[in-house]
């Protein structure tokens, strides 16, 4: 079962089905952003914060993400210090392009 493929968007709707209601969602890589309106009203997902290292996406990401369901953080700092918080981490084709010391941070901390 795939949940996600390259270059696709996110089936948000099998993730439903698996996972519990409320969820804290780190979308890390997020690029521009593939979430949708339906998923943004989507009870499965409490808030949604979006992660990228090409700082040009992020005010366009405000921008297209006014819902305050979403939250746009940049700061890797933040990102990795509250990365307990997250019930769902979706690395989608990203895990590649991080260091060893990034995953260590990402995944140990």
């Amino acid at each position: 079962m795939y949940i996600f493929r390259y270059y696709t968007k996110l089936d948000t709707d099998k993730i439903s089905n698996i996972i519990k209601k409320n969820v804290h969602v780190l979308d890390f890589g997020c690029g521009v952003g593939t979430w949708t309106e339906k998923d943004l009203l989507n009870n499965t997902f409490k808030n949604i914060t979006l992660y990228d290292k090409n700082k040009k996406l992020y005010d366009y990401l405000k921008t297209k993400y006014k819902n305050k369901k979403v939250i746009v953080n940049f700061n890797i700092e933040e990102v990795f210090k509250n990365n307990k918080n997250y019930d769902l981490v979706i690395l989608s084709s990203v895990a590649q392009y991080l260091s060893k010391n990034e995953l260590k941070k990402f995944f140990l901390n």
